[in-house]
């Protein structure tokens, strides 16, 4: 997880440290100028949070060999790929 420490202080997260640069420099801006456009990456961001990140920590769960349940690893494999379609979906312009 990446983390941005400020003043002693941690901020995680990819999502929310893009924020702060933004906010605290704008200039130039890494956001989308057209609030369309903003949302289709928000969009995406969240699609990744909801449908990804999980099957992810499915995988971590899964990563002693000893301990591996392949049906889950291979459902969790599905999933990715089942959400990565979508997203390409969206990356693609279709709506």
């Amino acid at each position: 997880m990446p983390v941005l420490t400020l003043d002693g202080e941690a901020l995680p997260e990819f999502e929310v440290i893009c924020e702060y640069l933004e906010d605290a420099d704008p200039t130039p801006t890494l956001r989308p100028f057209h609030p369309q456009v903003r949302a289709k990456v928000r969009l995406l961001s969240r699609m990744g949070d909801l449908y990804i990140a999980p099957q992810l920590t499915k995988l971590f769960a899964m990563i002693n060999p000893k301990s591996r349940d392949a049906s889950i690893v291979d459902q969790a494999f599905k999933d990715i790929k089942t959400a990565l379609g979508q997203i390409a979906h969206f990356l693609e312009g279709h709506d």
